[in-house]
């Protein structure tokens, strides 16, 4: 019996790797199937704009305290991520510079860019300012961490505001890829997938100026 199945094992070992390699691909790729669901529930379950940004006190780059919901007289361009992620926050980091270098070019200096780490743990005041210099020390752009020890309390309030957050089976950040435009008022006025073009951003401006 064991010498009839051995042949038929060995015949099938190519297709149940190719099957195993599928699978792992697809489980990773759409984190266990999580994240197609999780998205489209956070968005729709987030209050409706404008709202106020969450209650968090931040540390920036050079280790000054900032205020979220208390940001007033500009306009803030508002990104999430961590140092170690490998997905979509290296290419929020180069738009965010594309578009620091545009707004200078321009002469705007009322919008600020602004990034927060999801891993305030491992991304210390001194690792955002070596990311920040290595970026020339932009002066309209913000990288901070928040000062929290409740890190799922501080995701749950992302996730309150539309912005999907939740970490993998290693405990690493795994994110959705989302941009939120704060007004002079402080008030969260429009939220963007991904990083927006500098003319799409401008544009949400002059209509919050009405």
């Amino acid at each position: 019996m064991d010498r009839q199945l051995s042949p038929l094992i060995k015949a099938a070992l190519p297709s149940l790797v190719a099957l195993a390699l599928v699978w792992g691909l697809l489980n990773w790729w759409t984190l266990g199937f999580q994240a197609f669901t999780s998205y489209s529930h956070v968005r729709e379950s987030a209050a409706p704009l404008p709202q106020s940004p969450p209650r968090l006190t931040l540390i920036d780059q050079v280790g000054k305290p900032l205020q979220l919901d208390e940001l007033q007289g500009k306009y803030y361009l508002m990104t999430f991520g961590f140092l170690d992620c490998t997905g979509t926050c290296p290419v929020s980091m180069a738009a965010f510079n594309e578009i620091n270098g545009h707004l200078q070019s321009l002469g705007i200096d009322d919008l600020v860019l602004l990034t927060i780490t999801l891993d305030p743990a491992r991304d210390r005041q001194q690792h955002l300012h070596y990311v920040w210099q290595s970026f020339d020390s932009p002066a309209g752009w913000i990288l901070a961490r928040p000062q929290v020890q409740d890190i799922p309390a501080y995701w749950a309030k992302l996730r309150r505001m539309g912005m999907w957050v939740d970490q993998d089976k290693l405990g690493t950040p795994i994110h959705d890829d989302r941009s939120f435009l704060i007004n002079r008022a402080g008030m969260i006025v429009q939220s963007f997938a991904g990083v927006p073009p500098i003319e799409a951003l401008l544009e949400s401006i002059q209509r919050d100026q009405g």
